[in-house]
This record gives C-alpha cells, structure tokens and sequence, in this order.
C-alpha cells in the first residue's frame, strides 16, 4: 500500500505509539514531516483532530493528474507541451543520457558498470544497521571538508566496495549513486514531492577510503555545481528526464 499506519500499544505507563509508513510517491520526506505535523495535537484534550489521510489536498489542473498516470515518457512529452519552462531541464536530462565524459566527477547515467547487483528486484531482502556516533561524522567532515551526506555516501560506498570484494564481484569501474536532493522552495506547497537528483562517484573502484572520500567531495560539489545553473522547475524536469 502507499502507505500504512500501525498502532503499538502495551508501552511504559499505559502510553500507546503511533508507526506510519508512506511510499515515496505520495509525498517527499519534508511534505511527510509537515503533513503529519498538521495531524497532530500539542493538546492531550484535543480529540477533533482529523488523521492525515483524511486532509483535502488542493485540486489540481486536469493536465497534472493525466500527466500522473501516463507513461513515463508519454507524460514527459505532455508536461513538455504544458510547461514550456521545463525544457531547459528536459534536454539537460537527455544530453545527459548520451554525452561522454572522461572528467570522475563529471558522472553521467550511462556511466554505472554492470554488477552484480543489477538484477529483477524482489520482496527477498536483508537488512543491517550499524550505528555511528555523530560526533564522528562531523570530524571526519570537518578534516575532509565534506558535508555528512558526503560521508554518508563514503561509508555505503565502504560497505558496498567489501561486499563486492567479498563476492568477488567488483566492477572495475566505480558505482554510481542517485542521490535525491530537496529542491522545495521555502514559501511552497506543502504537497507532492519537489525533488531533484544528481549522480554521484562513489570510487568503489578505489581502496583507499580518504582518496575514496575526496572523489565523492569532488562528484557532488560539481553536480550541485550543475544544477545551480537550473531553476527550479529545470531540476525537477531534470530528474524526470534521467529517471
């Protein structure tokens, strides 16, 4: 389901939870965090609060929603002929699709090695989670002048680059990350998702992880780079193209 809401009672004290999950198609994690802000109460008393899912959301022009539900180039080509002022974008995303570029910063779509990993996904999964102290984060940050979502891209890259390893796996070439980037204006909807994305190297091909670090710094520093050359709407078109 696109989303999901789980009640967790037996907690300390005889105080329940609250467990939502809500798919990414719905609404990015700013209109998530803000949505269900709007549902809840600072007041214990209050009980006329209505749940999210029952909040009216603005009426949309008839072009949005069949735009929504077409194909994805199909609804290209429709917010193409709708918008004018996505073209920009659009054609940055295709261009992108076929250019070349020998420059491990400059990372195109087209430039992600085939692996082991490229396969049908399926509800089969493990997960595993490690924890970090931040204070950790930030010095590394602070010695490599990255930013923590640089490091965090740092240690998938680590973990992916063993896992590989151990598989025997690993592609010569370096993996690359789509990394989503929030592109809402401060005085926008609350609605929808207003995301872009950028293309990161992640340097899984390099065993060194400070080297491994400062090619990650180098990648997203000249994407973000890219996309302040774009407005707004070009960076969600942008995505929409290289998607």
């Amino acid at each position: 389901p696109l989303w999901e809401t789980h009640l967790i009672e037996g907690l300390a004290d005889g105080r329940v939870a609250v467990y939502s999950k809500v798919h990414h198609a719905l609404f990015d994690g700013v209109s998530a965090m803000r949505t269900m802000h709007a549902a809840l109460s600072e007041n214990v008393k209050e009980r006329d609060r209505p749940p999210f899912w029952q909040y009216e959301k603005p009426r949309r022009a008839r072009s949005h929603r069949q735009v929504a539900a077409a194909p994805p180039m199909q609804a290209l080509a429709q917010a193409v002929r709708s918008n004018a002022r996505i073209i920009p974008g659009v054609a940055r995303g295709l261009w992108d699709l076929v250019r070349h570029s020998d420059d491990p910063a400059d990372v195109t779509p087209m430039q992600a090695p085939p692996s082991m990993l490229n396969v049908r996904i399926s509800g089969a999964r493990r997960f595993a989670a490690q924890s970090y102290a931040f204070s950790r984060i930030q010095a590394i940050c602070k010695r490599h002048r990255a930013t923590i979502n640089d490091v965090s891209l740092a240690i998938c890259a680590g973990a992916l680059r063993e896992y590989l390893l151990s598989h025997d796996a690993l592609p010569e070439t370096p993996l690359i990350a789509m990394v989503p980037v929030s592109v809402r204006a401060a005085d926008g909807p609350d609605d929808g998702n207003q995301i872009s994305l950028i293309l990161a190297n992640l340097g899984t091909h390099i065993a060194d992880p400070a080297e491994r670090l400062a090619t990650i710094v180098a990648s997203t520093r000249h994407a973000k780079a890219r996309m302040t050359q774009m407005t707004r709407i070009e960076q969600i078109a942008y995505a929409a193209a290289v998607a």
